[in-house]
């Protein structure tokens, strides 16, 4: 599986930024935080 591109991501955080709002307007925003050793990243969710 090869990494995913900013521009990847991006597209995807904003994908669930939408359906977060249409879903009821849930102000969680999703952050993408990369991991130290590995080059991989994870979502982790976090209330603004």
């Amino acid at each position: 599986m090869k990494r995913p591109s900013k521009k990847d991501i991006k597209a995807a955080v904003d994908k669930l930024k939408l359906s977060n709002n249409a879903a009821g307007g849930t102000n969680e925003e999703v952050v993408v935080t990369p991991t130290e050793k590995k080059g991989s990243q994870r979502i982790r969710k976090r209330t603004i």
